[in-house]
C-alpha cells in the first residue's frame, strides 16, 4: 500500500518479472536461431558450393540469410531488454476514484487515468505460460476504450482487490 497525493491509500503493482520470463525465452530462442544461420547454415551453403552446381545457386543467397541473421539477433536482444525496461516503468495504481497507470509501450511511455464510473468490465487474460507462472493481464473495459494492466503477478488477486476497493 502506499499513500498517494490525496492522502487515501492506493493499491500499486507494477511488472512481474515472471512475466518477463516469456520475453526472455522468446527472445533467447531467437538468438540461437540467429546463432545457428550464421555459424551452421552460412558455412554449410559455402562448403556445398564447392561440390555440387545446388550449392552454387545457394551461395548467391548467403547475403540474405546473414541479413535474416541479424535481423533475428536484433529482435532478440529487443526481447530479451523489453522486460526490464517494463519492470521499470510499468506502474499501477488502483483508489477508489479508479485505476492510474503508467507504463511502456512501442512509442514511449503512456499515462492514463482511467475514472471509476466510465469502467464496464474487468476481465483476465492469461497465455499458457502465464497460467502455470501465475501471471496475467488486466483487461479493463470502458465506455471510451480498452486498457490493459500488462504483466501482473496473481491477476485474480489484483482483480478482485480492484472490485472491492472501486466497489464495483
Amino acid at each position: 500500500m502506499q499513500e498517494n497525493e490525496v492522502g487515501k491509500t492506493a493499491l500499486t503493482y507494477t511488472f512481474s518479472l515472471k512475466a518477463g520470463i516469456s520475453y526472455f525465452i522468446l527472445g533467447g530462442l531467437l538468438l540461437l536461431l540467429s546463432l545457428f544461420l550464421l555459424f551452421v547454415v552460412i558455412p554449410f551453403i559455402q562448403n556445398l558450393a564447392f561440390y555440387s552446381f545446388l550449392g552454387l545457386v545457394l551461395a548467391r543467397y548467403v547475403w540474405l540469410v546473414a541479413l535474416i541473421s541479424k535481423i533475428l539477433a536484433i529482435v532478440g536482444i529487443m526481447l530479451l531488454l523489453w522486460p526490464l525496461g517494463m519492470y521499470l516503468v510499468n506502474e499501477y495504481q488502483v483508489t477508489e476514484k479508479g485505476v492510474f497507470y503508467k507504463r511502456l509501450n512501442v512509442k514511449g511511455v503512456d499515462r492514463t487515468n482511467i475514472d471509476r464510473a466510465v469502467i464496464k468490465s474487468i476481465s483476465i487474460r492469461q497465455g499458457f505460460l502465464g497460467k502455470m507462472l501465475l501471471y496475467g493481464d488486466i483487461i479493463i473495459i470502458t465506455t471510451q476504450g480498452t486498457y490493459s494492466l500488462v504483466g501482473l503477478d496473481n491477476p485474480s488477486y489484483v482483480v478482485e482487490t480492484m472490485r472491492k476497493k472501486m466497489k464495483i
